[in-house]
């Protein structure tokens, strides 16, 4: 179970969505908090002169200080949790990295917007560099969606996407870090690219045109959802063909009413693919439902839960 989660704020209410999500999770697993903001140092300005720009670079540290203070304070008595406050200072995307890498944390909870709003300056920088860096999960949480995003009250249903490899599958260990196996309903799913006509049929009707990709990849996920199951997991299987995967992932994850999408950014190969500057970048900026984003730091020690082989030009990786 997840135990020291980092929040990152900035001030913003946007980014504070975060907390609400990160405070849940923490009481659920017997976690704590530890909520940061990064100061950016004034540069002093000519007009002002150089006490008076210490003065008031002093001063909005002091305000950091009370913020996080009040924060971790509310965070506590809300969701009965150690929170603590830590100001940092430096580059906003380096300092976090080193910050979280240092502390060994298990989890980041971030929201997908920050100061700004619209202007996303977590998630155009921060978030997508941290996505990159980091080798722990991110769960980013879209603004206005924090209270509800992971309610631990009801059954939990959460959409991996899979391409075949146990990277990408390594994804469902981190949901099991956040959520109770008996609580938890895996959704997988595996996007093919349009091709022939294919048939969803299993058995197929008689003279149907099945594509053996479609096949291979039915028999991968139910091989995966067994595995699962007999870890005491509920999981259901399907397998989409569509042009636009992130979309796909997104509309799956809508029609199943899942509470969250996990996503490996490494799979095939065992390397940074592309995937992560399209599909998993379209499906963080895009989806209302949270993302919890796993970067998996190299190829696993066992293989893959079920590995079915598929030809790759017939598939999206994802």
């Amino acid at each position: 179970m997840t135990r020291l989660i980092v929040v990152p704020l900035d001030g913003s209410g946007f980014a504070e969505d975060a907390l609400a999500v990160a405070g849940s999770l923490a009481a659920d697993t017997g976690g704590w908090l530890n909520l940061v903001t990064v100061h950016r140092p004034m540069v002093p300005i000519p007009d002002w002169g150089l006490e008076a720009s210490f003065t008031a670079d002093a001063e909005i540290r002091a305000a950091e200080l009370a913020y996080l203070g009040r924060e971790a304070d509310r965070a506590a008595t809300t969701f009965g949790v150690t929170a603590t406050p830590t100001l940092l200072e430096g580059s906003v995307a380096r300092t976090l990295e080193e910050y979280v890498e240092s502390r060994k944390a298990n989890l980041v909870v971030m929201s997908t917007h920050g100061r700004g709003g619209v202007s996303r300056f977590f998630l155009g920088s921060i978030a997508d560099r941290l996505i990159r860096a980091l080798h722990c999960p991110i769960l980013l949480v879209r603004p206005g969606r924090g209270t509800t995003a992971i309610r631990r009250d009801h059954e939990t249903r959460v959409a991996v996407p899979l391409d075949g490899s146990a990277l990408a599958e390594s994804a469902v260990d981190q949901v099991l870090e956040l959520l109770r196996p008996e609580e938890t309903v895996i959704e997988l799913v595996r996007v093919l690219l349009p091709g022939a006509t294919a048939s969803l049929v299993s058995p197929p009707a008689r003279g149907a045109t099945v594509r053996p990709d479609l096949l291979l990849a039915n028999r991968y996920l139910a091989g995966v959802a067994q595995r699962l199951r007999q870890k005491g997991l509920r999981a259901h299987t399907e397998v989409l063909i569509a042009g636009d995967a992130a979309s796909a992932i997104i509309a799956f994850a809508e029609g199943r009413r899942c509470d969250l999408i996990t996503l490996a950014t490494r799979g095939i190969g065992g390397f940074e693919r592309a995937m992560l500057g399209s599909v998993a970048d379209k499906v963080i900026r895009a989806a209302t439902t949270p993302v919890l984003v796993w970067n998996p730091p190299g190829q696993p020690s066992t293989p893959a839960l079920y590995e079915v082989p598929a030809p790759a030009a017939a598939l999206v990786p994802v």
